[in-house]
């Protein structure tokens, strides 16, 4: 949902995502998830809710989460997909488009299909979760990366050409990684993905543990709102050439076998416009047991006025703003 959009009568899927941002609001004691990866589900798994603190490396409450503020949500893994290639196959920047400029990696002209993609600085807040402290993580490596323009991945070999519908190897555009400063902290210019057969809009994402890059804490995916933009973006250069049609996230083969109490949460809440460029922030809380040789002191006090929802050791939080979930929550006034 685009955070101060227009109002109007929201579609299906903004009426489903209110009920739940307002299920939210309201604490709900009792949630369930299911771990989701293409072809199955995982197991029901039963989550209570329970105070969180959250500090600074220096005890202090964390600056950019408000623990009085906040809600944290947990959220299931989901597949790297076939494109993660390698982690030399990422550019290590803060930028997403700058590799397809001429001056990029294996480029010897602009990629018009990236360098014309609608803006998105897209801020990520990463926490080490221990009981009920979260403590900011810094030095873990977040890998991120997403579709150009066209629907179409950097750095595919020939034999996935015909997978990606072009050959990209050497190019490393909309795939950068780049750690977590002292705060936890990493923001990063990316733009809205285009689509391609069978996937809508998604970006995905993995932390790289602080201790050793390669090894990875968790992997999910980023969601769009297509209602909100999908009309807009597919009259809209480069999107307009794409010839698939634009998939619904009900059709979308990973995000319905993500549970529907929780999928939701990975729905980015957008503010700005298509010509200004886009927002977000996606506040990410991994369990401290995937984190080797990184530990938290939790004997440290904070404000406990957040809420956890506490799940299965191995699985993600993700923490989401009360004032995003009051602009979801706000259209169930209209229905």
């Amino acid at each position: 949902r685009i955070a101060g959009s227009p109002t109007s009568i929201p579609g299906k899927m903004s009426m489903r995502r209110s009920m739940i941002a307002a299920l939210a609001l309201l604490s709900v004691e009792r949630q369930a998830l299911v771990a989701a990866d293409i072809g199955h589900h995982e197991e029901l798994c039963p989550m209570e809710l329970r105070p969180l603190m959250l500090k600074s490396k220096d005890g202090s409450p964390a600056r950019r989460l408000s623990v009085d503020a906040d809600t944290v949500v947990l959220v299931p893994s989901a597949t790297e997909g076939p494109f993660f290639q390698t982690v030399d196959d990422y550019y290590e920047s803060t930028s997403l488009i700058e590799a397809g400029y001429s001056t990029g990696p294996g480029m010897t002209a602009d990629r018009a299909s990236v360098v014309n993609l609608v803006r998105l600085n897209i801020t990520f807040n990463v926490y080490s979760v221990s009981g009920n402290t979260a403590e900011e993580l810094e030095g873990a490596m977040l890998y991120f990366w997403g579709a150009d323009g066209l629907g179409r991945y950097s750095a595919v070999s020939q034999s996935q050409s015909s997978l990606n519908g072009e050959a990209t190897a050497g190019t490393k555009w909309m795939r950068s990684k780049y750690p977590t400063d002292s705060n936890g902290q990493v923001t990063m210019l990316a733009a809205i993905p285009g689509w391609y057969q069978g996937r809508v809009m998604h970006f995905h994402v993995r932390i790289g543990l602080p201790s050793d890059s390669t090894s990875f804490a968790i992997t999910t995916q980023l969601f769009f709102d297509q209602d909100e933009i999908g009309t807009a973006l597919k009259a809209r250069s480069p999107y307009s050439a794409i010839s698939a049609s634009m998939t619904s996230l009900d059709d979308d083969t990973v995000y319905p076998k993500m549970d529907s109490s929780t999928r939701d949460s990975m729905i980015l809440i957008l503010t700005g416009s298509m010509d200004a460029g886009y927002t977000a922030t996606f506040n990410l809380g991994i369990d401290s047991s995937n984190l080797d040789g990184y530990s938290s002191d939790s004997s440290s006090g904070a404000n406990a006025d957040a809420t956890a929802v506490a799940g299965a050791s191995g699985m993600a939080f993700l923490s989401i703003s009360i004032a995003s979930l009051t602009v979801l929550a706000s259209n169930m006034a209209m229905l």
